[in-house]
């Protein structure tokens, strides 16, 4: 008491109005146990109380109605007096916040549907997602008299984007309920798209349809707690997290135009770990690519009777070698040269030997370069440490792909949809035709100190860790979120599809 006396006498009333109850404890236990009106007409005292024990204060328009429109068990039955009480708060509150208004383009984020018993709890939801930002379809306030009923639902259903369902015995009772249900589960059956959010009002038995999905549980909750917890169901789903720590063909990252592009990595930044490295990758790099150069206008002059095949894979691995450090990609380079010792041993028998001698000298080239490329080995690392447990996830990689292409140059640059694309290409398995009968004194291709991985998991990782290094290298962009356009809405497009590769990799992962 004496605390009291002292707050009343330096504090002015203004601020003691808007101080909790109990300032700076909690609440006696006999508050909670005599705070148990269980009717559901009564949440507007609840929730009027609720803000008295946290210090807050609605509009004073509102705070007004508890003193002029009293319950008198006297006068009129209480229920009908708190409905009445109800009624006349979400009145207020829509004027304030402007319900009334059309959202922009005739779409709203929200129908609701509710049982006209649940009227009451659907005009608080409907306050609470509209002094949130959100715009809601309702039948109280969004069907006017003598208006097509069917029409006007059918029409709200299909200009929102999400749907509440306030689930309660009443609506589980009511047939436009359960219709309007059935209409928003087939727009999302999967519930992927998170279209549907249930609020569980009062304890019920849900049917089979509705029991999938995951509820909010509002079942005694009133006041702030009640709010807290719708709002936390509308949050968006969290992005889902790269796998971390994995090679993948190619890097990415941002750009000055604030675009996502190929930059360089391990797979075309070569290391020098000894004095004279360096001179040492440039010799070797020199006489690969002049060996391959040769080659090829020696097969195009058709100095030796070989098929096209090897040609066409020499001149890709002549564009895919880097030419200096940042260009190139010796790994893409790598597939190619597997696919050109494929070649080889599949035509042993039939090869000219000064072919084959020449072969040979650009596939020791090529492994002579590995050393200066560590992000070579890794990869097949990668790729032999992994497991495949599942499916490749080939739908969610199209679709994924698909926004990159959308987005491409606005947020992406030509160069990743490119590199996806080689990616696909480069990697894909190739028929292994059998082992021939070799002859006596053949040259075959010299061993390769990398034994060839299974092409299949090869395929696989290739194109899930490129695709999560490009989704990566997107989320670094948040923090420009102010400069780049439409980053969010691309971001929840990506995160819906990026999902299923993720999960992928972790499962190939070992220890993911």
């Amino acid at each position: 008491m004496s605390a009291d006396a002292n707050r009343l006498k330096w504090v002015a009333p203004s601020v003691l109005a808007s101080e909790q109850l109990w300032l700076g404890r909690a609440p006696p236990n006999w508050v909670h146990e005599n705070y148990s009106l269980k009717a559901p007409h009564w949440r507007p005292w609840l929730d009027w109380y609720q803000r008295r024990l946290d210090g807050r204060e609605a509009a004073e328009d509102i705070e007004l109605l508890f003193a002029t429109l009293p319950v008198d068990p006297r006068e009129k039955d209480v229920a009908e007096q708190n409905a009445e009480l109800a009624r006349r708060i979400a009145e207020l509150q829509e004027a304030r916040n402007g319900e009334k208004r059309p959202p922009a383009g005739d779409q709203w984020d929200f129908f609701i549907s509710y049982s006209s018993k649940d009227e009451a709890d659907a005009r608080e939801i409907v306050g609470i997602l509209e002094q949130a930002g959100h715009s809601t379809f309702a039948q109280f306030k969004d069907i006017a008299p003598g208006n097509n009923f069917v029409r006007e639902m059918q029409n709200g259903l299909e200009s929102s984007q999400r749907f509440v369902a306030l689930l309660s015995p009443d609506y589980e009772e009511s047939d436009h309920c359960q219709a309007e249900w059935a209409a928003a589960y087939n727009r999302d059956p999967g519930g992927a798209g998170r279209k549907i959010l249930p609020l569980l009002l009062r304890q019920t038995k849900l049917s089979s349809l509705a029991s999938q999905i995951v509820f909010v549980n509002l079942v005694g909750l009133s006041g702030e707690a009640r709010r807290q917890a719708i709002l936390r169901a509308l949050a968006p789903k969290p992005l889902p997290k790269p796998v971390e720590n994995i090679s993948a063909p190619f890097d990415f990252g941002w750009n000055a135009a604030h675009r996502v592009t190929v930059v360089a990595g391990p797979q075309n930044t070569p290391v020098f770990p000894f004095a004279g490295s360096d001179r040492d990758h440039h010799d070797r790099l020199d006489a690969c690519r002049k060996t391959v150069e040769r080659l090829i206008a020696d097969l195009a002059a058709q100095r030796f009777n070989a098929r096209p095949d090897y040609r066409i894979t020499l001149e890709t691995y002549l564009d895919e070698l880097p030419a200096a450090p940042g260009s190139g990609n010796l790994l893409l380079a790598d597939a190619e040269a597997r696919v050109l010792r494929g070649l080889f041993e599949e035509d042993a028998n039939i090869l000219a030997r000064a072919l084959a001698e020449r072969l040979n000298r650009i596939l020791e080239f090529h492994i002579a370069l590995r050393p200066f490329y560590p992000g070579v080995g890794r990869f097949y690392d990668d790729v032999r440490s992994g497991a495949l447990s599942a499916p490749l996830p080939r739908d969610a990689i199209a679709s994924f792909v698909e926004v990159v292409r959308e987005h491409t140059p606005d947020i992406f640059e030509q160069s990743v949809s490119q590199g996806i694309d080689r990616v696909e290409e480069d990697f894909a398995p190739h028929p292994a035709a059998p082992a021939p009968q070799l002859e006596p004194g053949v040259l075959v291709p010299r061993p390769d100190p990398i034994e060839a991985p299974n092409p299949e998991k090869v395929q696989a990782f290739s194109i899930t860790s490129t695709i999560n290094a490009v989704y990566g290298a997107f989320l670094k962009g948040k923090d420009m979120g102010a400069a780049i356009k439409g980053w969010d809405d691309v971001a929840k497009k990506l995160g819906e599809h990026v999902e299923p590769v993720i999960e992928f990799l972790k499962n190939f992962t070992p220890g993911g």
